[in-house]
């Protein structure tokens, strides 16, 4: 056995030579392309586009001035970019007043990219066949954006034993909505089980503002409790599908704190960690920043449940 065990020098030789291995093939792609890029000249009237969604890996060879040295940031479309495009797609179709379907149907996909609009579009259309319609409707496009977002319609056995549990939880999330002021107003909410794994579907009008106050921010974590506490006020006992809700929750608090400086002994100041999960803060700090964020999950859930508790016959009806 002695004579198997491979000593220290073996043992990095053999790890080198694997590392060296795994990046043979992106060396040996990147010296290509910055071979094929070494013959353009600057009056060769040639431009060279690269896409990538992996920015930050680029090296740093194929960024310096003179080759990919120009950024083109290409976010997702807003409203008026996705009535235009839904425009494109719609040439195709047999539907009524066009520019209108646009416009409606730009409102109610924030959110979704070129492709998406495109299936959205398809699939209104095989809707519209499977009914044997003579032209597309606006309900049909409803179905597709339901089907993008929370897949087919599936029948559950154990769906009539769990459909009151989701209807009161998904009211708490309605009924938060409409008197929040700054919660995203509902549109939709059905308890019919999706193919996703889903139990129900809500779909509420996104704002697609580019800045948000703290207490917008706070308004969206009073929001998301809104379907645990529904739970609370209703059963002896509570479920799992908060899950999706708490991450949501912690993920808002934490920006509040760390990232958008909005905390109140931690104002004015960012805290993040690096690529490597290193963090730049010392633990004392840390516990500040759990401290503040505790304190703003309790600050919600205590105005989610008074609200709650105010239209408890809401929520019954």
């Amino acid at each position: 056995m002695k004579s198997m065990q491979l000593g220290r020098r073996e043992q990095v030789r053999i790890f080198s030579y694997i590392i060296d291995q795994g990046n043979d093939e992106a060396d040996s792609t990147l010296n290509q392309m910055l071979v094929e890029m070494d013959g353009f000249g600057s009056d060769t009237n040639v431009v060279i586009f690269a896409a990538t969604n992996r920015k930050d890996v680029l090296d740093d060879a194929l960024t310096r001035p003179g080759r990919f040295d120009r950024n083109i940031q290409v976010t997702l479309p807003d409203i008026e970019a996705r009535k235009m495009i839904f425009l494109v797609h719609l040439e195709k179709i047999l539907c009524e007043d066009k520019p209108t379907l646009a416009k409606k149907l730009a409102s109610l996909t924030p959110g979704f990219n070129g492709a998406e609009i495109r299936n959205v579009c398809n699939e209104a259309a095989i809707n519209a066949a499977r009914r044997d319609g003579e032209k597309v409707t606006y309900e049909d496009f409803e179905k597709a954006v339901e089907r993008t977002l929370g897949g087919i319609e599936t029948k559950s056995k154990n769906i009539d034993e769990i459909k009151k549990t989701v209807a009161i939880h998904e009211c708490g999330h309605a009924i938060l909505s409409w008197f929040l002021q700054y919660a995203s107003p509902l549109m939709k909410l059905t308890i019919i089980p999706r193919s996703k794994g889903e139990f129900s579907f809500a779909q509420y009008h996104q704002k697609e503002d580019s800045l948000q106050t703290l207490e917008m921010l706070k308004d969206k974590m009073v929001f998301l409790l809104g379907g645990r506490i529904a739970e609370e006020l209703f059963f002896d006992e509570v479920t799992n599908s908060a899950q999706n809700d708490f991450s949501e929750v912690f993920k808002v608090a934490n920006n509040i704190v760390s990232n958008f400086g909005m905390g109140k002994r931690l104002y004015n100041q960012q805290f993040t960690t690096n690529r490597y999960g290193i963090k730049g803060f010392s633990d004392l700090t840390n516990e500040v920043i759990d401290s503040e964020i505790e304190e703003l999950t309790i600050e919600a859930y205590d105005k989610a449940r008074s609200l709650l508790i105010e239209h408890k016959d809401k929520i019954k009806r």
